[in-house]
């Protein structure tokens, strides 16, 4: 993985551990989009077939990524408007249970609609506690990210299929978008029901487009009056024949963007959807170790069997200025300083960090 380095500029001069906010470009990744933007440059409305393909080729992409079928794949900008045609299309009345620290876009969306709400908070039981509520409050819909964009607190797959089994009738609707590309995700056998991501994080698919992952069960639970003329492609002998994933899909897509999502999943595929598991675990375990030998992690996180490789650590502006002024480029998000590694970034990286801690704090 080391030699995969040389592939992204940002690393070169820097410590970019920022992947919960954004994805670094590779330069293969550049070469293709600069090709793409000069076939639209050239070509204009004629290069419309040749974009359609890519868009096409993208969803096929993600299809074996995920593995799941073609029809299961919507494609969307991001993974908040995917969920703002998503939860309109449930019937009113559900009881939804939601974690109290999400992410805001997976939170708001019910706060607009005409449902029952149940919060339960961020805990080393997490997986517990949402069967218990499932159980006592008469839970019809979970929504919960696999991974918690503040701390990285994570969910395995595995803990779906558990609910699955459980409460067959309950919908999981999840957040994959701080997990999707970090470690591998076999939808079909999940159990998920509903999966949004956006694809500019761990996916590395820059800016504008997302996905939605739905079982063949899910368009019983949801009931969509998004229609237009892009979900028929363009075809108006297809307007009686709509396939349910296209219903997600009214109007064009950015075949740049889409292609770009494709492109890098196609990319991190062929690197091996294992080996960057085994790398993100090797570079989780590793910071796990040092950040809670210095006593900067939080309670809830502590005491899990496994931990993503994003870690929130106590600490101020004035610390995290410091630190971006040293060249490790991180964010600030809920009152801490937030690192997310990815399969591209090193031990070293990590000791480097732990070393500027251990003289500015």
């Amino acid at each position: 993985m080391k030699q995969i380095r040389k592939e992204f500029p940002a690393l070169r001069n820097q410590i970019y551990v920022n992947c919960a906010a954004a994805g670094p470009f590779y330069e293969e990744l550049l070469e293709w989009r600069q090709e793409r933007d000069l076939d639209l440059f050239l070509k204009a409305s004629d290069d419309f077939v040749a974009g359609r393909k890519v868009i096409g080729n993208t969803r096929l992409e993600l299809s074996a990524f995920f593995n799941c079928k073609l029809h299961q794949v919507s494609l969307v900008p991001s993974f908040s408007y995917g969920m703002g045609m998503v939860v309109p299309g449930l019937k009113e009345g559900q009881n939804i249970l939601l974690i109290k620290e999400d992410y805001p876009s997976l939170l708001w969306p019910f706060e607009k609609a005409n449902h029952q709400l149940h919060f339960i908070e961020l805990a080393t039981n997490l997986e517990e506690r949402i069967k218990t509520a499932i159980k006592e409050e008469g839970i019809t819909v979970v929504a919960v990210s696999l991974v918690q964009w503040l701390n990285g607190f994570m969910l395995k797959p595995s803990f779906f299929v558990e609910l699955k089994e459980l409460y067959p009738e309950v919908l999981l609707l999840v957040d994959g978008t701080q997990y999707c590309g970090a470690y591998p995700l076999d939808f079909e056998a999940s159990k998920i029901d509903v999966l949004l991501a956006s694809g500019y994080k761990w996916m590395l698919g820059g800016y504008g487009n997302g996905f939605i992952l739905f079982s063949n069960q899910a368009e019983k639970w949801l009931k969509t009056t998004n229609f237009g003329f892009g979900s028929v492609e363009g075809d108006f002998d297809k307007k009686g024949e709509v396939s349910f994933n296209k219903f997600f899909e009214p109007g064009h897509l950015d075949s740049l963007a889409f292609g770009t999502l494709g492109f890098s999943t196609r990319w991190l595929n062929s690197l091996g959807k294992d080996n960057i598991a085994n790398q993100n675990k090797v570079l989780s375990s590793y910071a796990f170790e040092q950040f809670s030998t210095l006593g900067l992690l939080e309670a809830q996180v502590l005491n899990r069997s496994e931990h993503s490789t994003i870690f929130s650590i106590s600490g101020d502006e004035t610390l995290f200025k410091e630190l971006l002024s040293k060249g490790v480029v991180c964010s600030m998000r809920g009152g801490r300083i937030r690192f997310s590694f990815h399969f591209f970034n090193t031990l070293e990286d990590i000791t480097e960090i732990i070393n500027l801690l251990k003289k500015v704090m």
